[in-house]
């Protein structure tokens, strides 16, 4: 199917046993079943797809407005989302890679990815996403339930917040983790590699932060962590340090720039102090 308007191609339904391809100043699709790859291309306003749409193939949405779409499987292909202002969404998933950039926000429910996932946006807010390798970018907060990946995990929140949103906010890497942000609000931090943290205008707040490796947090205002588990060093700087628990199998360096360390639980330590 192959249909191109200068105004707005609505469809109710599509059902090809090949690809489908719908271009316009807007684009609204309802429902479709598609038997190869989808495109929905929108030149001059926004991309509609939220009924029910399976697809076999891969999945391209593109706007110079905003896109919106229910939940989506590309069963054989890669899933990518370009839109000039937002990204709503129920679920995306992807037997190859998800990538979406938006000019503002990335809202939406779980993501899966069989190889990485890249998001980049205004402001981030999703449910649980699992994929080979995670990489996202925004320009204010990215907010999360839980993230899995069996490899790396990078998050950069520039003028913002890394936090949970209605989840525990956990994160587990068989990777290295890194973050940066303003500041942080999350659950649990697991990571078969190292683990480093940048809060560069806030606090940082955290449940147990688990590396195979080294763990490295860097706060201008108070990290705080329930517990920190290390095969390597553990290194923790802020204008005060809180570190209620630790097992650390290296050495351990709590650095209190402007106030007052609290190390008052049990810490075992390797190295030195």
């Amino acid at each position: 199917i192959t249909i191109s308007a200068t105004g707005t191609p609505t469809l109710a339904n599509a059902i090809s046993g090949g690809d489908t391809s719908i271009t316009g100043a807007s684009v609204t699709l309802a429902n479709g079943s598609i038997g190869g790859n989808l495109t929905l291309n929108a030149t001059a306003g926004d991309v509609d797809g939220n009924g029910t749409v399976t697809v076999s193939g891969g999945i391209d949405l593109d706007a110079t407005g905003a896109v919106g779409f229910g939940s989506l499987e590309a069963q054989g292909g890669s899933f990518t989302v370009d839109a000039g202002s937002g990204i709503t969404f129920a679920g995306a998933t992807s037997s190859d890679f998800i990538t979406m950039n938006a000019a503002g926000a990335i809202s939406g429910g779980d993501l899966t990815a069989t190889n990485a996932l890249n998001l980049t946006g205004g402001n981030i807010a999703i449910g649980d996403a699992s994929a080979a390798n995670i990489n996202f970018t925004s320009a204010s907060d990215i907010l999360f339930n839980a993230l899995t990946s069996p490899n790396a995990i990078a998050l950069t929140a520039a003028n913002g917040t890394i936090g949970m949103n209605t989840g525990a906010g956990n994160i587990n890497s068989g990777g290295n983790v890194d973050l940066t942000a303003q500041a942080f609000s999350v659950g649990d931090v697991t990571a078969d590699g190292s683990i480093n943290a940048t809060a560069t205008a806030g606090d940082a707040s955290f449940g147990t932060v688990d590396a195979a490796n080294d763990i490295t947090i860097s706060a201008t205002g108070t990290p705080t962590l329930a517990n920190a588990i290390s095969g390597g060093n553990t290194s923790i700087t802020g204008a005060s340090v809180t570190l209620n628990n630790g097992t650390i199998g290296g050495n351990l360096v709590l650095n209190a720039t402007a106030g007052d360390v609290d190390g008052n639980g049990a810490v075992s330590v390797g190295g030195g102090i």
